[in-house]
């Protein structure tokens, strides 16, 4: 069992368990605890902020008038706004392309960092895996989900191409089971009498 994950509810009555189906409540048990948290500190700096609230409430209640008013000040000061939107519209144009080049250094910088330590990368790799199962797991079923029919067809060619070795690597795992595979063999005759 994963740690973090509990799952004794996820498998049938003396079967063997079903990780995903435990990983699934426990990503949904965040997902509502995070909720719940959200709406408290929203609900706290509402509170909190008495102002805040007016002010809401103010525009909701006069929005036409804002709407109006704004119409009225942008006819009369129309080259004055005009003016300050390109020069806005320039400057973020900047930002967006000077963040652009710093993000493709970055990658840059990175790719030849890989390149020059793929030993420490990998383990780097390996151990974040170890420290996080449950999100390794739930990373891995969803690219299984998204990419189902390539995942197949990659490994119905691994097993074309070396028959041989998938079958040694089965009877290996066999071997290894024992008692899982005549538990689920019991289980399996005792649902299905006619097989």
């Amino acid at each position: 069992m994963s740690a973090g994950v509990d799952d004794s509810s996820a498998r049938p009555v003396g079967g063997p368990t079903d990780p995903h189906a435990a990983w699934l409540r426990a990503g949904q048990a965040r997902q509502q605890a995070k909720r719940a948290e959200q709406e408290q500190s929203a609900a706290a700096s509402a509170a909190a902020d008495p102002k805040r609230d007016y002010a809401k409430r103010y525009r909701e209640e006069h929005r036409e008038e804002i709407r109006a008013y704004r119409a009225k000040y942008h006819a009369e000061n129309r080259d004055e706004v005009n003016r300050k939107n390109r020069e806005y519209m320039r400057e973020r144009s900047r930002k967006m392309r000077a963040q652009k080049e710093r993000r493709e250094k970055d990658r840059e910088r990175v790719r030849r960092w890989t390149e020059a330590n793929r030993e420490r990368k990998r383990e780097t790799i390996r151990r974040w895996h170890a420290e996080h199962p449950e999100k390794t797991a739930e990373y891995s079923r969803r690219y299984y989900e998204r990419n189902r029919d390539a995942v197949l067809a990659r490994a119905r060619q691994r097993r074309d191409q070396s028959p041989e070795k998938v079958k040694a690597s089965s009877r290996d795992w066999q071997q290894r089971n024992r008692e899982h595979l005549t538990e689920w063999q019991r289980q399996y005759r005792a649902e299905n009498p006619d097989v």
